[in-house]
């Protein structure tokens, strides 16, 4: 497409925009996070937010921190009972029927509540690199709900 277009293009993937929330306030926040990842792999062509947010969550202030973790978990920080689900799902290995074993819940409720969180987010917890950004805020951010 480079040479077609005769400029070089960057290419930025962010999660859904729900109606409740700012587009302007989003882009700008997006941006930031984008420029971030920018100066960490100025040779990547494509940046997928979930993906690369483990990479500059470490440098960023804790307000920061804070927002972008709301980013990732659209506006879902606040309800512990899916940051306790998921975190039980990583340490399972992102195995669904161990998982819901060890939570004592049916298959097809932690399922329910898998897909809930990519649904709103259009982020699945399900690929690795998705998953490895949850879990470091998580560990990070949500110390409290994971005990």
């Amino acid at each position: 497409m480079t040479s077609d277009l005769l400029t070089d293009m960057k290419l930025y993937v962010g999660r859904y925009l729900h109606h409740t929330e700012s587009l302007v306030d989003m882009y700008e926040f997006e941006i930031h996070l984008f420029s971030a990842y920018q100066r960490l792999f100025p040779s990547y062509r494509g940046f997928k937010m979930a993906e690369h947010l483990v990479f500059v969550f470490p440098g960023l202030s804790e307000s920061f921190k804070r927002r972008a973790a709301a980013y990732l978990f659209a506006r879902l920080e606040a309800d512990s009972e899916t940051i306790y689900t998921l975190y039980h799902f990583f340490l399972s290995s992102m195995n669904v029927s161990h998982t819901a074993k060890n939570l004592h819940l049916h298959r097809n409720t932690l399922q329910y509540r898998i897909d809930k969180l990519t649904s709103m987010t259009g982020i699945d917890v399900r690929y690795f690199p998705n998953a490895a950004a949850y879990y470091y805020v998580i560990k990070t951010m949500f110390a409290d709900a994971i005990r």
